[in-house]
């Protein structure tokens, strides 16, 4: 068996890397879901299929990311050189997704004006840019 024959990764590894993508996702999608419905109360149909449209297109794009970094050995590059690269990717691979959800109904959850006008009407200016950036 040559080199390129050889797996990367043991069934164990893929195992464990799965359950953390799935359950990071998973996690991610519930959350902004319960979120949408009861905070801004968005419809729960057209919220589900916009997260599990979208936050799939994540899924697929980190998983594509996964393979990438491997391809190219990002392992091996000292901290400087790989924290950079991981920026640009996140930036690359973040910002369409960003500008395509704000074609959606979920793009409410990115403005935080709505929530505290709500919730918080007398700290809404202190607390909009800390808000916008957890959400």
């Amino acid at each position: 068996m040559n080199d390129a024959d050889k797996p990367i990764t043991t069934p164990k590894s893929q195992l464990v890397y799965w359950i953390f993508q799935l359950t990071g996702w998973g996690l991610w999608t519930v959350g902004r879901f319960i979120g949408g419905v009861t905070l801004l109360e968005l419809p729960w149909t057209r919220t589900a299929l916009e997260l599990l449209l979208l936050n799939g297109v994540g899924l697929a794009l980190s998983h594509w990311l996964r393979d990438f970094v491997r391809r190219h050995h990002w392992s091996g590059y000292p901290f400087r050189k790989l924290s950079l690269r991981v920026a640009i990717a996140g930036f690359v691979l973040g910002t369409p997704l960003g500008i395509v959800t704000q074609f959606t109904g979920l793009s409410a959850m990115q403005d935080p004006a709505q929530l505290l006008d709500k919730y918080a009407p007398a700290l809404s200016f202190q607390l909009a840019f800390p808000v916008s950036m957890v959400l």
